[in-house]
Formats: C-alpha cells, structure tokens, sequence
C-alpha cells in the first residue's frame, strides 16, 4: 500500500488568496464524508472534488502507521457508486466537510491549503499540508503564510476527528 506521508499546520484567519502572491495554483471545492468502519483503525470515506462545475468521486481507505504518516487507498469511483455509499454506509456520528482546497508547489515540494466552509463550526478554519516522500525530508513553509502551530501530531486536527459532531 502507498504511504501518505505529510505534516500538518494551522493558520491564522481570516485566509486571503492575496497571500498566495503570484504563485501559480489549482482551487478545488471538495465534499468529504465518513462512512462507517468494522475496524475502528481503518478510516473511509468518499469525496466529490469540483472544478469549473465538473465533478469527480473518489472512495478512500486510511490506515494509521502513527502521527503523520499513513496507508492509503483510493479510487475514483462513479456517481453511481457514491449515491450508494452515501445512502448505505454514511457515519451519521460525522458531519459533511465542504472545503476549498488550493493546492501549489513551494521549493518543490507539493502543498495543499484547506480553508472549511461547512459545518458552520469550522467555517473559516485554514490548516496547510505538506506531501513528503520520506519522513524526514527538509522542506521550508511559504513565507507568506502565517503559522501558528504545527498540529501533524495533533488528531484533534485530523479531518476525522474535525467531522465528529458536536
């Protein structure tokens, strides 16, 4: 199974695109939902990622190795299939995330910045990842971006924990 390796950071708000400067980047709005898992390791969910009004459908299997890094699985399925999961195997305990997803390269390492849009809770909420392929890659954070913490060990943070209702 590949690895997803990344770290983690939460920035300050309000997030402005006039940040970005003239770095050359991809906007995707993204739906993301939970289903439910026999296993209480493995994390599923499905996801609709749009652009220019088109839509794509993926399902996503993740397993923690630790803080950080984990198996991943996924799959573009069809509409077909999502309508299904959504209907079938949602986790009703988690709300659906809409957010926009930026995503760049910086020193050439790839980069993705979520700002939350629903649920209203974390309306606003800018969390920046960054994709290594080892663990102890070097990598240097955006200088336009204003940093508060890292939280790649913190899972109050992960998109999982984010879902949970409240």
């Amino acid at each position: 199974m590949p690895l997803e390796i990344e770290k983690k950071f939460l920035l300050e708000r309000p997030f402005c695109q006039m940040e970005f400067g003239a770095i050359e980047k991809t906007e995707i709005l993204i739906e993301q939902i939970y289903l439910k898992s026999d296993d209480e390791d493995v994390e599923r969910r499905i996801r609709k990622k749009g652009q220019d009004g088109r839509f794509t459908y993926y399902e996503t299997e993740k397993r923690i190795i630790r803080p950080g890094v984990r198996d991943e699985t996924e799959r573009q399925i069809g509409i077909i299939r999502y309508d299904f999961l959504f209907g079938k195997e949602r986790d009703e305990s988690r709300d659906i995330i809409w957010k926009k997803r930026y995503c760049f390269d910086w020193e050439n390492k790839k980069f993705e910045l979520d700002v939350f849009l629903k649920p209203e809770r974390l309306a606003g909420l800018v969390l920046l990842e960054l994709e290594l392929t080892e663990e102890n890659d070097t990598f240097e954070i955006p200088p336009f971006f204003k940093i508060i913490k890292e939280v790649t060990d913190d899972p109050a943070y992960s998109n999982f924990e984010l879902a949970r209702k409240r």
